[in-house]
């Protein structure tokens, strides 16, 4: 069996029918039963950080991306140096 992909938004209506695009309705074999795949953007909730925040982030990775270009770094040898591991 051969199948064909098409991607195109679509809207569910109140009463729970998928509307597909007027100018794809063409395209499609009639009275055919077809497969298909609902994707939906879920919101997602975000937390406003703080000026604060946001500041101290920016501000941090700059001395430490700085800290890394001028060499300013320890080796992974040195920082495993005091740590014992069982």
């Amino acid at each position: 069996m051969k199948i064909k992909a098409y991607e195109f938004p679509a809207k569910i209506t109140p009463e729970g029918t998928l509307e597909v695009p007027e100018e794809l309705l063409g395209s499609f074999p009639s009275a055919q039963i077809v497969r298909v795949i609902v994707l939906i953007n879920e919101p997602v909730e975000v937390e406003k950080a703080d000026d604060n925040a946001v500041e101290f982030s920016a501000d941090s990775f700059r001395q430490s991306w700085h800290e890394a270009i001028t060499g300013q770094t320890l080796s992974l040898s040195q920082l495993w140096e005091d740590i014992e591991v069982d």
